[in-house]
């Protein structure tokens, strides 16, 4: 696993990481859930660390996104409460990563008046908000679903009177309506306003003052919600399918479906593996790698050998593995067919 990197200075941080096709923003606030120190877990730009509420503790540290840690909630009463009145919100940019097997549950809330604000939260697998401040609230839910015990991406864009969802990197996007009161109360992480508590894994929760774009592929992480995505998915690397005994092309678009590509493809003969399928693959299923790195096949090209006999002499002794034969004798390992000599 990959050990989540350092933060010296957030600038580095957000460049380093990836190489840049546009110019990246630094966070205002951002809490990497990397630590618990006493009743808190610190937030590493600008002091606002968050409060930590119910039994949350450092045994609430699990397994995060980059290798490092993330944070557990438990569903009842744990939360993350940060203020940000220092950093007050206009059009913003919300990020982080949620993993959950709960369909229905809040994820968190970040507030206008310490009431109402916007409220992202899962139902039935689906991920969106509500709004609160748009009179008696306006929800919007993707059509996926992704609580399935894996880590997803959430960025959310405030742009005047617009919020736009992308989830995976862009994979699906929402969007709908938006109050357009400043957010200047808190963030909730784990529950909205002291109740609804979030039952998962969070982790790398982020706010920048700005609309970051959907942006492209190769981003620098700040640049744009992809670059912030792809960081992530780098950072976690990704896990070699099991190809073999799959014909070669069902193995090429296995590969290629989970974020990998297709490298030296070898040819022997097998007895035991069909011609077309493959017989083994390099590197080994479940190994770890970095997206876009190539797995190596040996592809099947049926049996090795093919016994058969030819006929010597018409009219000798009658070969009892061919019954048809006019007189032959076992032979030599030659191909397919008999043969008069």
């Amino acid at each position: 696993m990959r050990k989540k990197v350092g933060i010296v200075l957030v600038a580095v941080f957000w460049l380093g990481l990836a190489h840049s096709t546009s110019t990246a923003a630094d966070p205002v606030a951002y809490w990497p859930f990397e630590e618990v120190i006493g009743g808190m877990t610190p937030e590493v730009v600008g002091g606002n660390n968050g409060n930590l509420e119910g039994g949350m503790g450092a045994g609430s540290l699990v397994a995060g996104v980059f290798g490092g840690n993330a944070l557990h909630f438990d569903g009842s009463d744990d939360a993350v409460v940060a203020p940000i009145s220092s950093i007050p919100l206009g059009d913003f940019t919300l990020s982080f990563w949620f993993n959950t097997g709960v369909h229905g549950q809040r994820v968190m809330q970040v507030t206008w008046d310490g009431t109402y604000g916007l409220d992202v939260k899962m139902g039935n697998g689906t991920i969106g908000w509500d709004d609160e401040g748009m009179g008696a609230g306006v929800t919007v839910l993707s059509s996926g679903t992704y609580g399935n015990n894996s880590w997803h991406h959430m960025a959310i864009t405030r742009s005047g009177s617009t919020l736009t969802g992308y989830i995976d990197g862009g994979t699906e996007m929402i969007t709908g309506p938006a109050d357009t009161r400043v957010a200047n109360y808190d963030i909730r992480v784990g529950k909205r306003q002291n109740r609804n508590h979030f039952p998962g894994n969070l982790d790398e929760v982020a706010l920048w003052d700005c609309v970051l774009p959907l942006g492209q592929s190769g981003d620098a992480a700040g640049a744009s919600v992809i670059g912030v995505y792809e960081r992530g998915v780098q950072a976690q690397g990704v896990a070699v399918p099991d190809v073999v005994g799959m014909s070669e092309a069902d193995a090429a678009a296995a590969i290629t479906d989970a974020g990998l590509t297709v490298g030296a493809t070898e040819y022997e003969c097998s007895d035991t593996v069909p011609g077309g399928s493959v017989i083994s693959q390099n590197p080994p299923a479940g190994t770890e790698v970095d997206p876009g790195s190539a797995l190596n096949l040996v592809v099947s090209t049926g049996p090795c050998t093919i016994p058969v006999n030819f006929d010597i002499k018409p009219g000798s002794c009658p070969n009892p593995l061919n019954v048809g034969s006019r007189g032959v004798i076992p032979a030599a390992v030659l191909g397919a067919e008999d043969f008069d000599v």
